[in-house]
This record gives C-alpha cells, structure tokens and sequence, in this order.
C-alpha cells in the first residue's frame, strides 16, 4: 500500500508525528509512506528512516496564498505515482486543495475548524463526493493520542485489526548515541530565547535565578541557547555571576548541529516551543515552562521524558525558579 502523509504546520507538531509514522508503519502491511511537507517543518521528516519520498512546499503559514510551487510539486508526484491514500495529518484549506489534485483512491482528513462559509461549503462537496472523508477529534488531548485516534479511524476504515503501544517519545532523526563518550552526567542546557510577544521565553530574573543556584551547587556542566539578539543580554548575566568563563553559551543556526549539542545534555529547561518537541525527541529529559495552564494539561500526560510547569494565571513567570529546580531532579 502506498501512502502520501501530508502535514504543512508547525515544526513542534511534526517533530511528535514521528511517533505516528512508527506506529502506522507497524500496523499497515507492505506500506510505502511518503511525506509531503513545507520548508518549516521539514527537518521532522528529512532523516525520518521509515519516510520513503518527501515532496516540499513554499507553504507560509499565517496567510491565504497558495503554495507557488504547488501545481509543480502535484505534477511531479503524479508523473510518479497514485496513492492508494492521502493522510492530511492538519486542519488546511489550502492543503487540502493541494492534495485534492493528486492521483489517490482516498482521503482521510483531520477536520478544519473554521468560519469560512466558502471553506464549510468546499468541504462539505468533497465529503459528498465520497473521495474525502474527514475525522472529528477530541481538541483536549496531547497531539500524540489525538493522532493515534486519527489511526484507530484509518485502521477500522481500511478493515485492520492492529495492536500496538504509542511509542514512549517522538524521536528525532538522526537520532543520537548515549554511549557516546561525549554524553555528558549532571549537565543542564537552558534555552533563553523564545517567542517574545507572547512572553514565550525564559526572562533575565528568571535565568538568573536558576544560574545562580546551579553556581552555588558547583553544577559545572552548564550550557545556555541564544538567538542572536539575546546574546549580549545573556552574556551580561553571567558576568554578573562571574560564570562568563564556565558557561557555554550555544548560537547555532543549524537545527541539525544544535540537536546534536543538546542531546550531549541531561536536562533540557526552556519556555514551551519546538526546541522542546526536539529535545524530548531525542531522548533528553525536559522541563517544559506553559504560559497557558490547559495547555500544560494537555501536553503533559503522553510523555515520561516531559515535565511541564505552568501557571493557572496564564503568566509564565508565576512559575519560582524552585519549582523549575525540583523539576529538574540532578
């Protein structure tokens, strides 16, 4: 069976689809799965090992244009190829016209909430069709399990009868070696930078804070991330504790070579984001600070390699850095 996996949205979401291509490649005999991605999420699936084809889109997110790359990338898929099923694993109009255009048998969608009349009525031809058929969710629940319910559906539409055990995290490819003599015991890596409209970072009191006491600890192995832009208010702090020449401070641009400086570390603590999607992925164990509580109960149950913080006030920086110390546990 051939299958085209579609997903053109965030790169945290794709980073914890790996588990889902793990468990669908289990559960589906003699599959063949190829990807269709956009630019940004792409690093999820380029090493993936059960990924076959990856097909990439100029997709933007936050805007109505269509990919300008489209009618190329559907031309070339169907020059190769028919699929006997198109997985569309996010919520897109656009998407969903895209591969609306691709030789398959079926779609199976997750569905779109929206307001669009125009959108609503496109859907609703393509389910009179009886070519699309789109799956209703429960919203409350961690990605990971909504997508496996996404599975349970595929699988009773296809007339398989699988066990299997959602995977104990997402990996992220390439995956590291522990045993690796640069694997390094008792080492923490902090990510500073973040979102910072939504106060979706890790602040100068609060890092401060927790570099302060890793000094009093005699913590050695210490390592903070910066964009660009927070470097030199990094830098500032640790001068202020006279830890400039002790901490590494880690600016890579590359997501692959900055996966690989993580995975060396214990404990990853950063404000929630993709960094953590990649960090838990790679087996490190993460303290994960929400800015929104439901969402910190949404994200917390499926992983052991996750502990989340939050605050029921919706502020990040409610949460002490003692809370962020004893989740850490080194």
């Amino acid at each position: 069976m051939r299958v085209l996996l579609s997903r053109t949205d965030l790169l945290g979401d794709a980073i914890v689809t790996s588990a889902f291509i793990e468990t669908l490649k289990k559960t589906i005999p003699n599959l063949i799965l190829d990807v269709l991605c956009h630019e940004h999420n792409l690093p999820a699936f380029r090493y993936h090992p059960l990924v076959n084809d990856i097909y990439v889109l100029d997709h933007q997110q936050g805007t109505k244009k269509a990919a300008s790359n489209y009618h190329e990338i559907v031309t070339k898929i169907n020059s190769k190829c028919s699929y006997d099923l198109i997985l569309q694993l996010n919520g897109c109009i656009r998407t969903y016209k895209y591969i609306s255009k691709i030789s398959s048998r079926q779609i199976i969608a997750r569905r779109l909430i929206t307001k669009s009349v125009s959108s609503r009525l496109w859907i609703a031809r393509k389910k009179l069709s009886g070519k699309f058929m789109f799956f209703n969710e429960n919203l409350k629940q961690h990605e990971v399990i909504r997508l496996h319910q996404f599975l349970d559906f595929i699988l009773a539409h296809l007339g398989i009868n699988a066990l299997y055990s959602i995977p104990e995290y997402a990996k992220f490819y390439p995956e590291p070696d522990f045993s690796k003599p640069d694997f390094i015991p008792r080492s923490i890596i902090i990510n500073a930078s973040g979102k910072k409209d939504a106060a979706r970072y890790i602040n100068d009191s609060l890092l401060y804070s927790l570099l302060s006491f890793f000094q009093q600890e005699n913590l050695s192995n210490l390592a903070v991330i910066v964009l660009p832009e927070d470097r030199q208010r990094v830098i500032s702090i640790l001068i202020d504790l006279s830890l400039d020449k002790i901490v590494q401070i880690i600016c890579i641009p590359d997501l692959y070579q900055l996966a690989k400086v993580i995975s060396r570390y214990e404990v990853f603590i950063s404000a929630d984001g993709g960094l953590v999607h990649i960090a838990a992925g790679l087996g490190v164990r993460c303290v994960s600070i929400f800015n929104n509580y439901t969402e910190s109960l949404i994200w917390y149950p499926w992983t052991t390699k996750q502990k989340t913080l939050s605050s029921e006030r919706s502020n990040i920086y409610d949460v002490s850095y003692k809370e962020v110390l004893a989740a850490t546990r080194i």
